[in-house]
């Protein structure tokens, strides 16, 4: 993010119940009380789930959460299910994705786990339920996906390891490329010599490298750690007095190097991504409309820009990127060029609209996975501008908001129980708004 505003590991064999939490096996569904009849475990490793079926069959998506009350993809499992998947979901017990009536089963994974464990706990999952496609659904997934895919898992055995390597490389494209795409040190040089446009930046361990920086290229200056999330882990400074201030704060009492990086004026503008083997499927642009400073948009517009998107075309194919995944731009205030900020390999939380706007790319995932023709449409058209309210956000945001009258929502009205839960969130925050 660029606005001011906003900005141990062996297991004794190969049981995984440790990493599970209130449940006597990772493979016992979580049951949705109440809601549809109960449902069945699915078929046990060695079940015939071989892609020659798919077609008399939908494609099982296992999504992977760590983050704890995160609703960003909560609407994700139903985005799936209407694109012809069946939804599956490893997370934590409080995953809004879980009270989805889409999802079909739901296994624990404990947030706070230590890292081997959970990487056991997704292998033995994957083993049993067979999935034919993996979607990573925040940072922290991610890097578990791609810290299993970079090393053998710890009593897990070798043929369960080399089967799942080998369907995260399938979800997520090549395993090689995921850490350098993510690093924001690595990441700004990477674009550079691919020949997307990026702010000048150079690597600093000392505060004074970054200051000389700043007196050259003018402040303000963005500071940002190797891995940045949400806004966490990046500073803007507009002098160089500030400047020394965060780059103690983001060094953290260590000499771990930062990047140092200009500030380019503009607006923030995103580039929403379904790809497959390094080739884009289809894609659209973002903009934040309003939101929180340091958090999610809460009402965003969506609309097509050629230079933007040919340049994340360009990333997905450097990166051989496959899945879902959104690169963060500004537009330059004077001439609306794009700068590429960062890349995020996961699904933005707003992927779900693409279906509204006749640009599914959850369907254009599971044409590339079946082998079928795309049945969306790969880029709205040159004057096309869609505008959403996302709900309960921007109901939190401003109760008051002329947007909850006058714009299109995405409220899940046809998904009673998260509908519910969303609802029953936007509300306690207004309540508690009011009484202090």
């Amino acid at each position: 993010m660029q606005d001011k505003a906003a900005r141990s590991g062996n297991q004794p064999g190969y049981t995984p119940r440790d990493a599970v939490a209130s449940t006597p096996s990772c493979l016992a569904p979580f049951h949705r009380r109440g809601v549809g009849p109960t449902l069945t475990p699915p078929p046990a490793c060695g079940a015939n789930n071989s892609l020659s079926m798919i077609e008399e069959k939908r494609p099982r998506a296992l999504m992977i959460a760590t983050a704890v009350d995160w609703q960003g993809t909560a609407r994700t499992p139903g985005a799936l299910a209407a694109a012809g998947f069946e939804p599956y979901l490893l997370a934590p017990e409080s995953t809004y994705a879980r009270l989805s009536v889409h999802t079909r089963a739901h296994y624990q994974l404990k947030s706070e786990a230590p890292l081997p464990m959970q990487a056991i706990t997704v292998a033995t999952v994957v083993d049993r339920l067979a999935p034919d496609i993996l979607m990573p659904c925040d940072d922290q997934s991610l890097a578990l996906l791609g810290a299993i895919a970079h090393a053998p898992v710890g009593g897990v055995p070798s043929d369960v390891y080399a089967r799942l390597r080998a369907l995260i490389a399938l979800s997520i494209g090549d395993p090689a490329s995921l850490a350098p795409s993510i690093d924001k040190l690595q990441f700004a040089a990477i674009a550079k010599d691919t020949g997307v446009r990026v702010p000048t930046s150079i690597v600093a361990t000392d505060v004074r490298e970054a200051q000389a920086f700043g007196t050259t290229q003018g402040f303000p200056v963005v500071l940002k750690r190797s891995q940045s999330s949400g806004g966490k882990g990046v500073t803007v400074s507009d002098d160089a007095r500030e400047l020394a201030a965060d780059f103690r704060t983001l060094q953290g009492g260590d000499d771990n190097p930062l990047l140092v990086q200009a500030f380019v004026h503009g607006a923030t503008w995103y580039a929403n991504v379904a790809a497959w083997q390094g080739e884009v499927l289809c894609a659209y642009g973002v903009q934040k409309v309003e939101g929180y400073l340091r958090g999610p948009a809460t009402v965003v517009r969506y609309f097509h820009h050629g230079p933007m998107l040919e340049a994340a075309a360009a990333l997905a194919r450097r990166f051989k990127a496959s899945g879902l995944f959104g690169a963060e731009f500004v537009a330059e205030k004077d001439t609306q060029l794009p700068w590429v900020i960062e890349l995020n390999r996961r699904p933005s939380p707003g992927t779900h609209r693409g279906r509204a706007m006749d640009v599914d790319m959850y369907a254009a995932l599971r044409n590339a996975l079946t082998g079928t023709p795309l049945a969306t449409r790969a880029r709205l058209d040159d004057d096309e501008v869609h505008q959403f309210v996302h709900l309960p956000l921007e109901w939190m945001r401003d109760p008051d908001s002329l947007y909850l009258i006058y714009q299109r929502s995405d409220a899940p009205i046809d998904d009673p129980r998260l509908f519910a839960a969303l609802f029953d969130l936007g509300w306690k925050v207004n309540r508690l708004r009011e009484q202090t």
